[in-house]
């Protein structure tokens, strides 16, 4: 872990996790020899933080399929630090053909590498959170070009970014434990980005919850607490 990764206290960050989380994904796809013939969209990611990593901690990740769904796969990671970080990830991806960006089948190939590892286990892709509410206290959260991927959509670590953004303006004493970010449609630039809150939420609560919308369709759901809940 380094600096540009981690928060004022050293410890890391709910955006650099997302893009080791990222990282390791891709590695694993390639490393089982698949073509990259799909384009995979993230669902919902769920992170459990045990112990928090630090700065210059050495980490090792463990990844692994979990489940499988009609057209979507889980993934299950473990993040290990040298120095006693532990971190628990889960995250939802759905194929896509990158000309249409319709979802499209897991195929023979990818069934035959992780199936086995899944033993079975059936998956949802069903979304669980409110879209963003209205009324709702809206401030803007300006997008960058370095916020964009190659499918042009705003990277999915970006949305943690602005969580963390979030937190530190909440002034939580105590970092969540728990975070997790559904995905319900890419952000494009097109229209003004803003991070939602409820009016109803007190501020620094057992429970925070925040939401990326972009012009009036909700983006993104973002839920953080203490304890997992």
């Amino acid at each position: 872990m380094r600096s540009a990764d981690v928060t004022r206290a050293g410890l890391l960050r709910f955006d650099a996790l997302a893009r080791y989380l990222q990282d390791v994904a891709a590695a694993d796809v390639a490393d089982a020899g698949l073509a990259p013939d799909v384009a995979w969209a993230l669902r919902r990611t769920t992170i459990e933080v045990l112990e928090p990593p630090r700065l210059a901690e050495p980490l090792r990740l463990t990844t692994r399929c979990s489940g499988l769904g009609e057209r979507w796969a889980e993934r299950h990671t473990v993040v290990e630090g040298a120095g006693g970080g532990h971190v628990e990830a889960t995250a939802l991806w759905v194929p896509l053909d990158p000309r249409s960006g319709r979802p499209v089948p897991l195929g023979e190939a990818f069934l035959g590498v992780y199936a086995t590892a899944a033993g079975g286990r059936r998956v949802r892709a069903r979304l669980v959170s409110p879209p963003s509410p209205d009324p709702g206290r809206r401030r803007p959260w300006q997008l960058r070009e370095t916020d964009f991927d190659v499918l042009g959509h705003v990277n999915n670590s970006v949305h943690l970014a602005a969580a963390e953004d979030e937190l530190h303006r909440l002034g939580l004493e105590g970092r969540p434990g728990f975070v997790e970010v559904e995905y319900r449609s890419p952000i494009l630039g097109l229209e003004p980005v803003w991070v939602v809150t409820s009016p109803d939420s007190p501020a620094g609560g057992e429970e925070t919850r925040l939401w990326l919308s972009e012009g009036t369709r909700t983006a993104a759901a973002i839920r953080m607490a203490r304890f997992r809940p």
